[in-house]
């Protein structure tokens, strides 16, 4: 009985801590792309969803790092991307191929608005 309960109490806290990740979600950037981000996938319009680790080490809740495991082939996606939330309904991305290309004129940078 005592490991059902343990059970259930992981799963929700399980449940929780990945409806409190702020960057889940649907976006788009006004020029009719969509970015689906959810618990273990990124997709960009009609590619292939994309798995990423998330190797953000310290957040405020609003700066995140995501590690995608990019292979041959796809499309928009490069092996690191950073996502800065501006409020709840906007976010900025960057996208390289190295961590210490990040903010370099090397990253890909778009806007994405919450759906």
């Amino acid at each position: 009985m005592r490991a059902l309960f343990l059970f259930i109490v992981f799963a929700l806290m399980t449940v929780e801590a990945k409806e409190g990740i702020s960057y889940i979600g649907s976006w788009s950037n006004g020029r009719g792309e969509v970015l689906v981000i959810t618990d273990k996938t990124v997709q960009f319009a009609s590619n292939k969803p994309v798995r990423y680790r998330d190797i953000t080490r310290a957040s405020d809740g609003h700066y995140f790092q995501l590690q995608l495991e990019v292979g041959p082939g796809v499309n928009f996606f490069t092996k690191f991307m950073s996502l800065t939330l501006k409020g709840k309904g906007e976010m900025h991305t960057e996208g390289y191929d190295a961590i210490a290309d990040e903010g370099s004129d090397n990253a890909s940078s778009q806007n994405w608005f919450r759906d």
